[in-house]
């Protein structure tokens, strides 16, 4: 049987999921089937996916505008980042003149965009002269309607755009195309996907009001315009930020939903990309291994990895271990960028040492190096919220792997109080518990209880967020002895 080369790059795909190739997309996306339905669904229109970095946003965006420009019903589809619409924030900016920009340069994003469809060559002088005017007003009818009528009466005349035919596209064939494109109208939507709204985002005035305008603009005509749906993205953090200083967003907070991954599913995820690998490159998969299920899934996996994993303290219990992705999971927080990262070092560790398998000792060798990354992710996310972040972190270099509550306050106050006081949301911090409790809801903390069972009780500050009572770990994977048994005794 053809083995899989574990180390293959399209094994374990780009890190970023805008840059993945669509087909390697497609082969390992999971349908949250619940959570995405609205996100598909042309009746709801709009829709906001928050989620840590690394979580899928890019590629939720541009897996439903794939799904979108591939359907039957022929809609219009618009991708677009943040940085696409060239919103300059003036030194004493006004929050409504901002909305009316956002939503002019969505109105000639979308006016482009037809035209481009139509074949018609619009310059961007005429581009700019669209107004956000010509699509407000329009809830009794369709978006796409209203943009051909515009089209329709400018040309070959002085319209409301005006457009030259692209060569070699003639007069007649732009009619046509118009006239293919007003069948069935009323029931075309037009798909606006940005992604990137909140790329380099540091915590500025400036930024923060940029993003809550243009979340205010989409809410404002997706409100008043029938036929336009709008999906787009933002960080945790930055929503976090955004929505405790604008009150304007508590008006948008129903569009907004949590992105996470659950144990099965980051299984679910890893299985696919490995079922897809196989097809790709026609290696054959047996009657289990094609299965979507549980164990069909973890057949799939023992094709890449070792099962079970067990760890020192797990021999000593006389424990039965785990499967790869469970300890995947704890150690990618959940988050697939990181659970890539995190396979693909391990994978070329394995390759070094002549093993066709991922094994648990791969993930203990590349440990120091995946902890680097997963430090560095944390600080360039959470800048803005603590300037002083990278040194709160770096204060629990060579400290124990684990800490209790009492111990990890008197850390605190020992190693960074005595000589810093950081500021944390604007705030200058005095005290341990602010600081404790920022590190855990960045998840550079995870709590974690120890029973007398084989499996330890994990906690991310997602599903406990007011938790401060059990023993606490600082997982930033310099601590090779705490990762090397992944669990270790209080």
């Amino acid at each position: 049987m053809t083995k899989i080369k574990i180390d293959a790059s399209d094994l374990w795909g780009k890190l970023a999921g805008d840059d993945e190739d669509i087909e390697v997309l497609d082969n390992f996306f999971v349908n949250k089937s619940d959570l995405f339905a609205t996100f598909r669904n042309p009746r709801v229109s709009l829709r906001i996916v928050q989620s840590r970095k690394g979580m899928g946003k890019s590629a939720l965006l541009r897996k439903i505008a794939h799904e979108k420009r591939s359907s039957d019903d022929s809609p219009v589809v618009i991708e677009a980042t943040g940085s696409d619409f060239d919103i300059q924030i003036p030194e004493r900016p006004d929050p409504e003149a901002l909305i009316r920009t956002w939503k002019q340069r969505i109105a000639r994003k979308v006016f482009a965009e037809v035209g481009s469809q139509l074949g018609l060559a619009i310059s961007d002088d005429d581009v700019r002269a669209v107004e956000e005017a010509e699509l407000q007003g329009r809830k009794a009818g369709s978006l796409l309607k209203v943009v051909l009528d515009r089209f329709t009466l400018s040309f070959g005349q002085k319209g409301v755009v005006e457009a030259t035919l692209r060569t070699p596209a003639s007069e007649q064939d732009v009619s046509v195309r118009i006239a293919r494109m007003q069948q069935n109208v009323s029931k075309r939507v037009i798909w606006l996907f940005v992604d990137d709204i909140d790329a380099t985002y540091i915590g500025t005035d400036g930024q923060r009001l940029k993003i809550s305008t243009f979340i205010s603009a989409c809410r404002n005509l997706c409100n008043s315009i029938s036929g336009l749906c709008v999906r787009t993205s933002v960080r945790t953090d930055v929503w976090t930020d955004i929505q405790d200083r604008d009150e304007a967003m508590d008006k948008a907070a129903e569009y907004v939903f949590d992105l996470s991954w659950s144990e099965d599913e980051i299984r679910q995820i890893l299985a696919e990309r490995i079922r897809g690998y196989c097809r790709r490159h026609s290696i054959s998969l047996d009657s289990v291994a094609k299965q979507q299920n549980y164990n069909g899934d973890r057949h799939s996996l023992r094709m890449v990895f070792t099962d079970p994993w067990r760890t020192q303290k797990q021999i000593e219990r006389g424990g039965t271990g785990f499967p790869a992705h469970v300890r995947i999971h704890e150690l990618s927080y959940g988050r697939p960028r990181w659970a890539t990262q995190l396979c693909r070092r391990a994978a070329t560790n394995a390759t070094k040492q002549n093993r066709e398998q991922i094994a648990l000792e791969d993930v203990v060798d590349v440990l120091e190096a995946f902890g680097r990354d997963r430090v560095d992710d944390l600080i360039r996310e959470h800048r803005h919220e603590c300037p002083e972040v990278s040194e709160l972190i770096q204060a629990f270099v060579d400290q124990p792997a684990r800490l209790n509550t009492d111990q990890l306050m008197l850390a605190i106050h020992n190693r960074i109080l005595n000589h810093l006081k950081p500021r944390i949301d604007g705030t200058v911090v005095e005290i341990p518990t602010p600081i404790a409790h920022f590190l855990y809801r960045i998840g550079f903390l995870v709590a974690v209880f120890d029973g007398a069972g084989e499996r330890e009780a994990r906690h991310l500050f997602e599903s406990r967020p007011n938790l401060l009572k059990l023993i606490w770990s600082p997982e930033n994977g310099h601590h090779e002895d705490y990762y090397l048994d992944l669990v270790e005794d209080v």
